[in-house]
């Protein structure tokens, strides 16, 4: 009978033992799963996720590359949908005056007196376009885009450009038109301190270069102009300066600088087929340059749209690894916690079994 006795009680202490241990493994799955479901991870730590860890050290800093990639794309598609928007107006301004060209010869003084003043006013319109900014920075700075690339677009006409490009203007007579258009291209295209316009930086022959920025490895794209020269296209002709920008406000300073008096003047006609010249390449070459921007904007954007499906794609792969599905932890939690309960209640059963109830 004794040994019989001891035999039931350690059977009751196995069984305890065995359900304490089982309630306690019970009891870490449950903190495990308590921590999953309000972190969303599988670990805590890179650690805990084992062997699998290497496919998140491996992918995330892609991932975080591609990221700084798409920034850079959409800052520079924005910068150029900027500077397409300024070039449009400038363009639609040259081609206002080009198309009044042919009515310039043999007008009436109020007439000349007119364009002069509206010449003027578009000259500070270009120069204030030419000063446009996104998000704080000038865009036709190049790589001084903290710094406007005009200093004051409403001082064109007290510029030192401006005076020569007067000057020559005023001997129309004596110079004729072709000598007055020489001199106002070799005044637009001076970089020399107090004729141009331009800002210190841009009027550094050989050392400014406009914005670009990295859109992949070992890939830089340009995304931007600058406001004095031609990045992406070439002006050719003898009327130019080798520059849209400057050919436009070359021309609109001549007609700025026209006077009433000289409506009948002889070397008008000359002048005006100079200015046509002039214009008509100055329209064509920010054609072109806008045409090569747009491409450009093109490429961007289908290249961001291939990051965004890569960076999806390593994406998934990392919280297969490292996430947890939200869904089957919280039916897993309900199923330890209601194992756990059951396991309590046992062992607290065979805490009030006593060998009277086995007599």
């Amino acid at each position: 009978m004794s040994n019989s006795i001891n035999n039931i009680g350690g059977n009751y202490s196995t069984l305890a033992e065995i359900l304490i241990s089982s309630s306690a493994n019970s009891r870490a799955q449950l903190t495990t799963l308590e921590e999953q479901s309000a972190s969303g991870y599988v670990a805590q730590t890179y650690g805990g996720l084992g062997a699998a860890s290497n496919t998140v050290f491996s992918l995330s800093p892609q991932i975080s590359q591609i990221a700084a990639y798409q920034s850079n794309i959409n800052s520079a598609t924005t910068n150029m949908s900027a500077t397409q928007t300024a070039l449009t107006q400038i363009a639609s301004i040259a081609q206002t005056f080009y198309a009044d060209l042919p009515n310039i010869n043999n007008t009436s003084s109020n007439e000349i007196t007119s364009i002069a003043a509206n010449a003027q006013q578009a000259l500070s319109q270009i120069g204030s376009l030419l000063d446009s900014t996104n998000g704080g920075e000038y865009i036709f700075s190049g790589q001084d885009s903290a710094n406007p690339p005009v200093a004051n677009p409403n001082a064109i006409t007290s510029s030192g450009m401006f005076s020569q490009i007067s000057t020559a203007v005023g001997n129309l007579g004596t110079l004729g038109g072709a000598g007055v258009m020489s001199a106002a291209l070799t005044a637009a295209a001076s970089n020399a301190t107090g004729t141009t316009i331009f800002s210190n930086y841009l009027s550094q022959p050989g050392q400014t270069s406009p914005t670009s920025v990295q859109v992949g490895d070992h890939q830089w794209v340009q995304s931007g102009v600058l406001a004095n020269s031609n990045t992406l296209t070439t002006s050719t002709g003898a009327n130019t300066t080798g520059s849209y920008m400057r050919d436009i406000i070359a021309s609109l300073s001549v007609l700025g600088s026209l006077n009433a008096s000289q409506a009948n003047d002889g070397g008008l006609s000359d002048l005006v087929s100079g200015l046509h010249s002039t214009l008509s390449g100055a329209i064509g070459a920010i054609g072109t340059e806008q045409g090569v921007l747009g491409d450009s904007q093109t490429n961007l954007q289908t290249l961001g749209t291939n990051y965004t499906t890569l960076s999806t794609t390593l994406g998934t792969q990392v919280s297969n690894v490292q996430d947890v599905n939200m869904a089957a932890v919280s039916t897993q939690l309900q199923s330890v916690q209601t194992q756990l309960t059951a396991s309590y209640q046992l062992i607290a059963n065979i805490k009030s079994l006593s060998l009277t109830a086995y007599i």
